[in-house]
């Protein structure tokens, strides 16, 4: 269990910091522990938000310094996700979705990262075709950056961002 004052990783909204424990009963739900959280990276609304205690499996801790950078010197070695084309372009898509949507949920930072790297590398091959990536795509990796900086900038103690350009220089000065 999470105690008042911790940082937890939520697999929805990111890094964030638990403010209070406390009983709530929520309409249509019996009382319960609630952690109420407040998101580190400041989304300019003031935002707190309540997450079951028994519901913790959708919380963990957040890596330490030595994990990031242990996870960003891996960064290059982490291969884009291959989703296998069935030909049928509606059946396709949705099993992007559905891959997509998995490793998002996952709360895991190497997925994330390879996501990333996934959208990243479409977007590359789209650009070179003069089209631009759909909007699913765009929204997911804008929710990846969001999830992994904001977990490396609230525990590296740097401005969100400055985050790129700090695993940039990282993976540079490793020569990978």
């Amino acid at each position: 269990m999470f105690a008042v004052g911790d940082r937890v990783v939520h697999s929805d909204y990111g890094i964030c910091r638990i403010t209070a424990v406390s009983k709530r009963q929520f309409p249509g739900q019996p009382e319960k522990d609630y952690y109420e959280m407040v998101p580190l990276t400041d989304d300019g609304y003031g935002t707190t938000f309540y997450t079951a205690v028994d519901h913790g499996g959708r919380l963990r801790s957040p890596m330490t310094q030595e994990q990031i950078l242990e996870m960003i010197d891996t960064m290059p070695e982490i291969e884009p996700l291959i989703v296998t084309s069935t030909g049928n372009r509606m059946l396709d898509m949705e099993n992007v979705k559905n891959s997509y949507n998995a490793l998002m949920r996952s709360g895991n930072p190497r997925d994330w990262v390879q996501l990333l790297r996934t959208i990243y590398r479409r977007g590359k091959e789209l650009s070179a075709k003069k089209k631009r990536i759909p909007e699913f795509e765009s929204h997911v990796r804008d929710n990846s950056e969001r999830l992994l900086y904001g977990e490396i900038a609230g525990v590296m103690d740097i401005p969100f961002h400055s985050v790129e350009s700090f695993i940039t220089d990282r993976i540079e000065s490793s020569g990978k």
